[in-house]
């Protein structure tokens, strides 16, 4: 007789879905297990350096966002889509700029730091702390519930929950966006997938994964000026450096789509004079999810109208770390 083949039936016919199959212990499949109704916890950092040349001029602004972030799974697919709750546990934020006269028109303080009340209550947007241009976005962000829609290959679909802190910093200028730093507008998607995507889902799942094995994941992510960029990652799977626990080294390089059509003469030519990525994620097997990772981008560009040129060069690290369950 045929067990394998009965005992599935005998599941489909019961309503019960047969256990996953682990793979191999020299074998490791890289896909994010939610589990409805649980939440994570994982401490962040992120750094970044943002140097602006312009009419033999120079500007430069450092921020630094760190806390916790918790993960609490609402809705669960089994196709492996599912719905999040993103809420901020603790933020400590710090901003700086230069030269001098630039930093005197940013509204102080330049530091935010927020960590929950004996209630575990929110921060109130409306409070008065909840001022300057640092402040008054981070505040509205603190306060927020954010509901991410996550697609089944683990891209997110649609993020709810941001409009007070978008407009709060829209109304703060160009140190608004600094302020939001990863939360803001485009960078929050790719902030958050870093927490649980690594690999690419084929037609039938994710297949596992040998130590040495390659692959290249492609994003497209629009840029200044209605430019479109092409970011290529390389990951590579090495051993477990400790059991259960798979390092997966990332390269990344970017480049410019060709524009189609017939350029406007009117708006700036954007090039990307670099984009580089480098990173590490360390893969929890036994919890099936991402236990740190650490990634540094460096980005130069330059936009120019006529003979005006505008040159902008970023540095980044991010870093990730799981709260033990």
């Amino acid at each position: 007789m045929l067990i394998g083949p009965l005992v599935a039936c005998v599941c489909l016919m019961l309503g019960v879905a047969p256990s996953r199959t682990e793979p191999p212990a020299d074998l490791v499949t890289l896909e994010h297990r939610w589990t409805k109704d649980a939440h994570e916890d994982y401490r962040f950092k992120h750094r970044a350096i943002v140097t602006t040349r312009e009419a033999g001029e120079e500007r430069v602004v450092s921020t630094t966002h760190a806390g916790v972030l918790r993960l609490s799974v609402r809705e669960t697919e089994s196709s492996g889509a599912a719905l999040l709750a993103v809420s901020i546990l603790k933020l400590e934020a710090t901003l700086s700029a230069m030269p001098t006269a630039y930093a005197a028109t940013i509204e102080g303080p330049l530091k935010f730091e927020w960590r929950p009340s004996a209630d575990g209550a929110p921060p109130d947007a409306d409070d008065p702390p909840a001022t300057g241009d640092l402040a008054a976005p981070l505040a509205a962000l603190c306060a927020a519930e954010l509901l991410v829609r996550i697609r089944p290959d683990g891209s997110i679909g649609a993020i709810r929950g941001t409009q007070a802190a978008d407009d709060a910093a829209r109304q703060r200028g160009e140190i608004g966006s600094f302020a939001l730093g990863p939360f803001g507008g485009g960078s929050l998607p790719r902030f958050l997938e870093r927490l649980w995507r690594v690999d690419e889902q084929v037609d039938d799942g994710y297949a596992p994964r040998a130590p040495g094995a390659k692959w290249t994941r492609t994003e497209e992510r629009p840029m200044p000026h209605g430019a479109l960029a092409r970011i290529e990652r390389t990951h590579t799977l090495a051993g477990a450096d400790m059991p259960g626990l798979w390092p997966v080294e990332i390269v990344g390089r970017g480049t410019l789509v060709p524009p189609r059509g017939e350029p406007d003469p009117t708006a700036p030519t954007l090039k990307l004079e670099e984009w580089t990525e480098r990173g590490l994620a360390l893969w929890d097997a036994a919890a099936g999810r991402i236990a740190r990772r650490n990634d540094t981008l460096r980005a130069r560009t330059s936009a120019s109208i006529g003979p005006h040129t505008v040159e902008t060069d970023v540095q980044t690290l991010i870093e990730f770390e799981a709260v033990p369950r």
